[in-house]
């Protein structure tokens, strides 16, 4: 059994990555109840690396097993495999013949992992050769 305090840390969860990253804020339980974990965590919001990529106007695209994930497919219900893919939402929009999605994250196959890296890859080789 873990010991509640009536102060914690504030963590978050990073919807992209799946991990617990600490916000820097200390929480009041303002009746001073033990009621809070020492590090207690109050949501999901994109860890500071995503969000700044986020900022800097990327798409932000999340490698899942759509098998092993529960539905809806929300972020405390995919399963990630690890991969996480920055692309400029400008080409997210060229590449996909669509609208971006407004909150910037999207959690898509491996397949689509897969062709943006060899899109990657065809477009450094091709930069290489004209050098």
């Amino acid at each position: 059994m873990s010991e509640k305090s009536h102060v914690g840390l504030e963590y978050k969860v990073c919807p992209a990555t799946g991990k617990k990253w600490e916000t820097g804020s200390i929480l009041l339980d303002k009746h001073l109840n033990n009621s809070l974990e020492k590090e207690s965590v109050t949501g999901w919001e994109p860890c500071p690396e995503v969000k700044e990529k986020l900022d800097a106007g990327y798409q932000v695209l999340v490698e899942i097993d759509e098998n092993r994930s529960q539905k809806p497919l929300t972020p405390s219900n995919v399963y990630r495999l690890g991969r996480i893919v920055y692309v400029k939402t400008e080409t997210y929009e060229q590449i996909f013949n669509c609208a971006a999605p407004t909150h910037g994250i999207s959690f898509t196959e491996t397949a689509v992992i897969e062709f943006l890296e060899n899109l990657n890859k065809k477009t450094d080789e091709h930069k290489d050769s004209n050098q």
